[in-house]
């Protein structure tokens, strides 16, 4: 039988003595094609690439990303919402994010890449503020398909308090 795995949001403190945003949205996040697939995709020997037949995501990975920092963003930020895209025109937020994720993979039995680049818009997009690379390696504690999802949520949160932190630093 075929397992699924989905990320999920933990409970994160918001930042000591944050300013409340106007408005913030996530205006896409894009993922490598490879892993836009139900199967799980990890590293194997050298340059292989496994993809599970029998362990599969449980929805669409990049839409759950979507929501887990979007999630994730709202708690840190101690926001009511964050909205993402698309929105409708004339609620466009004030401050937008665009995130590209250039890898998130690793070995079962290792560790994880997470990296990926940002973009920080105000002015409702019109204007870029900040740009960046967030980096992490992060340790797969449980050889298996259970550890190694529970090692992409983690980069996936480390990648949240990333974003946080940048948003907070530019008058959050």
């Amino acid at each position: 039988p075929t397992r699924y795995y989905d990320l999920r949001v933990g409970r994160i403190a918001p930042f000591e003595s944050v300013k409340s945003i106007s408005s913030l949205g996530i205006r896409g996040i894009a993922l490598p094609e490879f892993l836009e697939r139900s199967g799980i995709v990890s590293y194997k020997d050298g340059h292989g690439v496994e993809i599970a037949d029998r362990h599969a995501w449980a929805g669409q990975l990049k839409q759950r990303i979507t929501w887990v920092i979007s999630e994730n963003l709202a708690q840190r930020l101690n926001q009511k919402r964050v909205w993402t895209y698309p929105w409708p025109p004339a609620q466009r937020p004030e401050l937008q994010l665009r995130i590209s994720i250039d890898s998130l993979v690793g070995s079962l039995s290792g560790q994880l890449t997470l990296q990926a680049h940002w973009v920080l818009y105000a002015q409702e997009g019109k204007t870029v503020v900040d740009d960046g690379i967030s980096y992490h390696l992060i340790n797969v504690e449980k050889a298996d398909y259970d550890g190694y999802v529970a090692a992409i949520n983690g980069g996936i949160n480390q990648l949240s308090d990333d974003l946080a932190r940048v948003i907070v630093a530019h008058g959050a």
